[in-house]
């Protein structure tokens, strides 16, 4: 039976010659509580061994003695533990695990640019711990789960056959063509093209490289979780270290996310270009509504405030711009950017400006005299539309309604009259007889 694998070559090379030291999941048990014993007295026989075999006999007699007792531990590199407790599991079925298809570096700088954990599994063809590390850690529920919050590399250097998988596209089932042992791929050069990065940055001082590994990395590349014992990684604390990187960074951005927040600075940065400062400051306010932590979080938080100097000094021109005898067109421009303010810190500054302008005697008439006319404008409308739709009576009323002393002044009951010209005579005989 086979455990410890460690392996030296560059992908696509197979794995003759890959240096491997194998033994039962049982028997590295014992070695690690073997290893604690041997250890404490190895002093002891240090002494007794030099007095009788001499030095030479020494040196290989401990080697010997150390391997037998640390065995898969050799060469380990542990990495930090997390405080952080892996979440319960939850019902329903977990999505399918969509791994990093390219080279280490991209992945790396990826991870940096949306905020988020990097998972790395290294397994190696050949061992007994591979197809028991796809199913026992691959395709843990919630290790899937987690998963889809962060980027994950399955790296392999092996090439296997071709075969068919079952898929869903856009809700439509289908078949594609799959990697007979790593089917998340659809080639094993997906699976392949991390292993020569991962080799150049992880391999032991002596060259190999020690499979299965497992790893978990923060945003900036540093090592949150390293299992490096040849052995399993257990899931729960896999989850438990992506965990404690969401702690600590915050929420990372999906693919998704990432593409939407990339066309939404776009749109702000265009928006600001052409001075549409409140769409602008409700685009930035979007983003950071998604990520405050990424390059683009800081380029939305750098550049909201911008756009509200603008929104104020676009408020503080229209208000100026209100004057008796032009007071209308100023008063149309701060009910549109009232309207566009809400939900910004400019919302109640903006209707609190506005109340004050239609309460100001001096352009009070002006606006009531536009806001009726405004008003028979929307009563001629509909007027229109229920006579095209052969509503004649209903459309009469509004009509009748149009011609009465309220609108009498208005734009649209002039025109009403030259529309309709009976009901106009019939309003002025009803007018005359009174």
């Amino acid at each position: 039976m086979k455990s410890l694998a460690c392996a030296g070559l560059p992908a696509n090379t197979g794995t003759d010659g890959v240096q491997c030291s194998t033994t039962s999941s049982r028997a590295a048990r014992l070695r690690s509580e073997a290893a604690r014993s041997t250890l404490g007295f190895m002093d002891a026989i240090l002494v007794r061994w030099t007095a009788r075999f001499g030095t030479a006999l020494l040196g290989s007699a401990l080697v010997a003695a150390l391997v037998c007792a640390v065995g898969p531990h050799v060469g380990q590199k542990p990495g930090k533990k997390p405080a952080a407790k892996p979440a319960a599991v939850r019902p329903g079925t977990p999505p399918p695990l969509d791994p990093w298809r390219g080279k280490l570096d991209p992945a790396k700088a990826s991870a940096k640019e949306r905020n988020t954990a990097l998972v790395i599994h290294v397994l190696l063809d050949g061992e007994e711990t591979t197809p028991r590390y796809i199913k026992e850690v691959l395709e843990d529920a919630d290790l899937l789960r987690k998963s889809a919050e962060c980027i994950v590399i399955v790296s392999n250097n092996g090439t296997h056959p071709s075969t068919e998988v079952a898929d869903v596209v856009e809700g439509q089932k289908t078949k594609r063509k799959a990697c007979s042992i790593f089917p998340m791929f659809t080639s094993c050069s997906q699976h392949q093209a991390s292993w020569d990065g991962l080799y150049a940055v992880y391999k032991e001082e002596n060259g190999i490289l020690r499979c299965p590994q497992t790893f978990v990395l923060d945003p900036n590349g540093e090592e949150v979780l390293r299992v490096n014992t040849g052995g399993l990684a257990d899931p729960a604390e896999i989850v438990a270290s992506i965990a404690a990187v969401q702690a600590k960074f915050g929420p990372g951005l999906t693919q998704a996310q990432l593409e939407s927040v990339r066309k939404d600075l776009e749109t702000a940065r265009n928006l600001m270009t052409s001075k549409s400062f409140v769409d602008a400051y409700k685009t930035w306010a979007g983003v950071l509504a998604v990520t405050t932590r990424t390059v683009y979080g800081q380029e939305a938080a750098q550049e909201q405030p911008k756009a509200l100097a603008g929104m104020q000094a676009e408020l503080d021109r229209i208000v100026a711009s209100i004057v008796p005898g032009a007071a209308v067109k100023g008063y149309q421009e701060l009910t549109e950017f009232a309207k566009l303010a809400v939900a910004t810190p400019l919302e109640k500054d903006a209707v609190d400006k506005l109340k004050k302008i239609e309460n100001d005697k001096p352009v009070r008439e002006e606006i009531k005299v536009w806001k009726l006319s405004v008003e028979a404008d929307g009563i001629l409308t509909q007027a229109r539309d229920l006579f095209d739709k052969k509503q004649d009576k209903q459309g009469a009323q509004l009509v009748r309604r149009l011609m009465g002393k309220r609108y009498a002044t208005t734009p649209a009951c002039e025109t009403a009259r030259k529309l309709w010209p009976d009901i106009a005579a019939e309003e002025d005989a009803k007018e005359t007889k009174k």
